[in-house]
């Protein structure tokens, strides 16, 4: 078996993506550029064997600087999305415990103590594999619009009531357009203040530095879409991706003198036939976490979907991978042994000595 920690730059990483079925989140560049703003070194475990092959993205960071104690250890968690460990070459159990098990002995290895693990609802991983060596967790819901369906039938599955809006904001002259790269800076600021608007973490409110080293990470993989009133006002703008015929919706936002009229709805509905007019095979709306949906859920819901409130594994979990329990010991000891008191258990947390889930979870 050949197996190593790789860097964004080694060329077997995206010759490992030709082979594996993959989202924009997997992208050597995309990784690079989360590092940025997520702080860690971007890596991606890379193993194969026998024509099978497992890639994990990760940062890798220094241990909580809270812990304050002496260890030459690290953790690594997935970019902020959905950058799951993927497979190529249909590998049995057997193979992909094999993988697995390397990927924990190179971890050792190289120091890491624990990792956090972000599951793509799309992409699917042996649920069995993550249980044996992992804690999986389950969040909130995902919406995605099968791009393969009629358009019949994709008509017939959107409410009444959001082909009366549609219709309405038509009929009023609200039109969308791709690419309309002219209102990038109006879009910015539009999605920080529904960030605002709805009081998300400050982690959400990126940068105008953060969107322009989005869209240079990710060239022509990024598009704009925009909703432009009668008079060419901005009403509503989202960046959307498309890699290997999937859709994702990555942010968004409403200006706030329109939400009256939920523009979001026609932006929607328009990519929604783009997609299925270019191929691609599914538009993901995304989710949030159970009990605190992220802004304009209700909306997505609308269209022809399928809705998933994360029974097993087969959507959007998040995977507690402790690599090294003897060095998570000694950090908890250290901590009984200062404070008199142990960290949590493992739940929603990173691991047994982090206190919250990683930024943007």
């Amino acid at each position: 078996m050949s197996a190593e920690f790789i860097t964004p730059d080694d060329p077997r990483w995206k010759a490992f993506l030709a082979k594996a079925a993959h989202d924009f989140y997997h992208l050597p560049e995309y990784v690079s550029f989360a590092a940025r703003y997520e702080e860690g070194e971007p890596v991606a475990f890379l193993a194969e064997e026998q024509g099978a092959g497992l890639l994990l993205p990760l940062l890798i960071r220094p241990l909580p600087e809270n812990l304050n104690i002496q260890s030459d250890g690290c953790d690594a968690l997935s970019p902020y999305g959905y950058p799951a460990p993927i497979l190529y070459g249909s590998p049995d159990e057997n193979a992909i415990d094999a993988l697995w098990q390397k990927f924990i002995e190179l971890g050792k290895e190289r120091g890491l103590i624990s990792v956090f693990m972000r599951m793509h609802p799309l992409l699917s991983f042996p649920k069995e594999t993550l249980q044996k060596y992992g804690l999986l967790i389950q969040h909130g819901q995902t919406v995605h619009c099968d791009l393969s369906l009629s358009c019949e039938d994709m008509l017939g599955q959107t409410c009444k009531n959001h082909k009366r809006n549609i219709r309405k904001l038509q009929n009023n002259g609200f039109s969308t357009v791709r690419n309309a790269w002219t209102f990038w800076h109006q879009f910015m600021d539009v999605y920080r203040a529904t960030m605002r608007r709805v009081e998300a973490k400050g982690f959400y409110l990126f940068s105008d530095e953060y969107f322009d080293d989005l869209k240079k990470a990710l060239k022509d993989k990024l598009d704009l879409w925009v909703v432009l009133s009668a008079d060419g006002e901005f009403a509503a703008g989202a960046v959307f991706t498309v890699t290997n015929g999937i859709i994702e919706y990555h942010l968004g936002g409403t200006a706030e003198q329109f939400l009256g009229v939920a523009p979001s709805k026609l932006m929607f509905y328009d990519v929604r036939n783009w997609g299925k007019e270019e191929g691609h095979r599914v538009l993901h709306l995304g989710g949030g976490l159970g009990e605190r949906p992220i802004p304009c859920l209700s909306s997505r819901r609308a269209f022809p979907m399928i809705m998933q409130t994360f029974l097993p594994f087969a959507w959007c979990l998040t995977m507690r991978n402790m690599i090294d329990w003897k060095k998570n010991g000694v950090i908890c000891l250290d901590r009984l042994g200062r404070t008199g008191r142990l960290f949590r258990s493992i739940g929603r947390i990173f691991d047994r000595y982090a206190t919250t889930c990683p930024k943007g979870f």
